[in-house]
């Protein structure tokens, strides 16, 4: 499962830098193929705050003997404009209407940007689910091979509710060492269904290290699936009957 969800995460993330790249290499590219003009601010429409003003302004510029109108909006918290004022404007030659005013920011996406940062998190995070898969896989293969194999007693099924996920159900097991009386208490891992109607009295296989039981796997691969206890459901068919 942390394998799948790592490799949906690192498809996201890498897919995100690479659009995010390109849109950062296609605004650069405008912004070296652009142009600075000067523009005169000839109206302006603004809602002032204690730090700031939002401005709509149209500014005339002129290209080719044309005289051109650009209306957009500003926010204006460092430098107060005021009609009459001139403006630099970064201008497309190949785009008459194409333009925009110049800044310190021209020429760097922040939709690009937007992107790399969300990709990263994307790619750091599927990197992350991907060496835990791994250094589980490793672990429990490492069980597998050098644990001690039990049959262990059912005794229970345990149930915790998380908003928006539903219930995870827990399969509750015990085992007595005949050497030495200890009881041993395992616990499986999730389920989104109560699995006790397909468990009956049946044992349940546990592997765990001798060495430190808390390290331990209960195999509940005799279980169906998620999907296929849903499908029972929806069908009506009990357990074991195949109907």
């Amino acid at each position: 499962m942390k394998g799948c969800v790592s490799s949906v995460l690192l498809f996201i993330g890498v897919m995100a830098i690479v659009i995010g790249n390109q849109i950062s290499s296609y605004v650069q590219e405008s912004f070296e193929n652009s142009i600075t003009i000067v523009g005169t601010i000839t109206s302006m429409n603004c809602n002032s705050t204690k730090v700031s003003q939002d401005c709509g302004i149209n500014i005339e510029y002129s290209y080719q003997g044309k005289i051109l109108n650009f209306s957009t909006y500003l926010l204006q918290d460092k430098h107060f404009y005021k009609v009459g004022d001139k403006i630099d404007l970064l201008f497309d030659s190949t785009d008459i209407n194409s333009v925009e005013i110049k800044s310190p920011d021209s020429g760097n996406s922040n939709v690009g940007l937007g992107f790399n940062i969300v990709g990263s998190v994307f790619l750091v995070t599927g990197v992350s689910f991907l060496v835990i898969s791994i250094i589980a896989g490793r672990r429990r293969k490492y069980l597998l091979e050098n644990g001690k194999k039990v049959e262990s007693d059912f005794q229970s099924v345990s149930s915790y509710w998380i908003r928006k996920a539903g219930y995870n159900y827990y399969v509750h097991s015990t085992w007595v060492d005949p050497s030495s009386n200890i009881i041993y208490k395992f616990k499986s891992g999730i389920l989104k269904y109560n699995p006790e109607k397909y468990i009956g009295d049946r044992k349940i296989p546990v592997c765990f290290d001798p060495k430190n039981p808390k390290r331990y796997i209960v195999d509940i691969s005799f279980l169906p699936s998620n999907l296929e206890a849903l499908g029972d459901f929806l069908k009506g068919v009990k357990p074991g009957s195949g109907k």
